[in-house]
């Protein structure tokens, strides 16, 4: 009989305690029902996922089930689980889809894994969705029970509780509904409409700088930076010319914490501070790897596509729009005064429609 404590954050984490039961067991199958999952959440899970299982990983069974309660899930996390090797995905009771903001009559709330091996099998239970905040640094607190095969006789009762859980999870399983293409889309049309980016569902990677500064986006502002697909923004001539004289920049100064909408969290850093990497594909180029900075100035600096290499042939004076179609993973499209007006509008039409301390205008929709 293997007890495992979660006390995130002051005793490891969810996400650990996973990578510690990849490590515990030979994982041929994985079962998960959670509340909700976030774009961030489950990037960090497959990830995690991905390193422990190794080769194995994209032969190993793997049924989700989750729902679309609240418009806490985004549409984004269920097409990238749909396209996992050997995945299958259900949602419970997707009639909420008839109920206004998908308010259920009864909510769907379980945090469980399942894992399944040839010499072990293990239960997660706990407090967290799959979000970042969920897996990595919320307090959130949960519990591992696991038992060898063959079980020995003094962990019957452990035995027996893994068994609850996975008759538990076959009972919800069956009666829940396959997320196919028809269902997703009618689900991102509820998720993308303009009540719910207007004044989106808080999930728990939703969170604030604890030290607010004059003129910072709100936190309604930043959960809008969240669910929506699409960020523009006038780059104008604030392009540094980090490429030597000559040649046309690639870093793009954004208003603090508009980090948010590439992923990252709002947190408190100092000046100078690497906030991390994600990809940038332009026209029919391969994804650049572009590095997203707190710069001494105050603002979120984006490397982008090399001009002319990877990407166009400048960003000085240009308009650009970054759509969200992967985790980590953004378009960029340069457009003209009238696409921006158009962008502009629908920005507005969700009170997403934001102007820089010098001018600049940027909004998201």
């Amino acid at each position: 009989m293997i007890v495992k404590a979660i006390t995130q954050p002051t005793t490891g984490s969810v996400i650990n305690s996973v990578s510690w039961i990849l490590d515990q067991c030979e994982v041929s199958q994985i079962d998960i029902a959670v509340a909700y999952i976030t774009t961030q959440g489950i990037e960090k899970l497959i990830s995690t996922f991905s390193v422990g299982l190794g080769n194995r990983w994209p032969d190993v069974k793997k049924r989700w089930l989750t729902s679309f309660d609240y418009l806490r899930t985004t549409p984004l996390a269920l097409s990238t689980i749909n396209d996992l090797p050997m995945s299958k995905l259900r949602i419970h009771n997707s009639a909420v889809l008839d109920r206004s903001g998908c308010v259920p009559g009864i909510p769907f709330h379980p945090k469980s894994m399942i894992f399944t091996g040839s010499d072990a099998r293990f239960v997660l239970a706990g407090s967290g969705n799959i979000s970042k905040s969920g897996l990595t640094r919320g307090h959130e607190a949960g519990i591992v029970v696991g038992v060898p095969d063959p079980v020995p006789e003094n962990a019957a009762q452990s035995a027996a509780c893994i068994d609850t859980f996975e008759t538990w999870f076959d009972g919800l399983w069956g009666p829940a509904t396959k997320l196919n293409p028809a269902l997703l889309s009618r689900y991102r049309d509820i998720y993308e409409s303009q009540p719910n980016l207007k004044n989106p569902t808080p999930t728990e990677d939703d969170t604030t700088p604890e030290h607010t500064k004059r003129g910072q986006l709100t936190p309604v502002d930043l959960r809008k930076l969240r669910v929506c697909a699409n960020l523009w923004i006038e780059a104008d001539r604030h392009i540094t010319r980090n490429r030597g004289a000559g040649l046309p920049g690639n870093q793009l100064m954004m208003k603090r914490l508009t980090r948010v909408f590439f992923g990252f969290a709002p947190d408190d850093v100092p000046r100078d501070s690497q906030l991390g990497h994600l990809k940038i594909v332009y026209g029919n180029h391969n994804p650049h790897d572009c590095s997203l900075t707190f710069s001494n100035n105050l603002m979120d600096k984006l490397t982008l596509p090399v001009p002319g290499v990877d990407g166009p042939a400048k960003y000085d004076n240009e308009n650009l729009l970054f759509q969200r179609v992967g985790p980590s993973m953004f378009r960029l499209t340069v457009g003209s005064n009238s696409a921006k007006a158009q962008w502009r509008r629908r920005s507005q039409e969700i009170d997403a429609a934001f102007k820089m301390g010098g001018g600049r205008a940027w909004g998201v929709f």
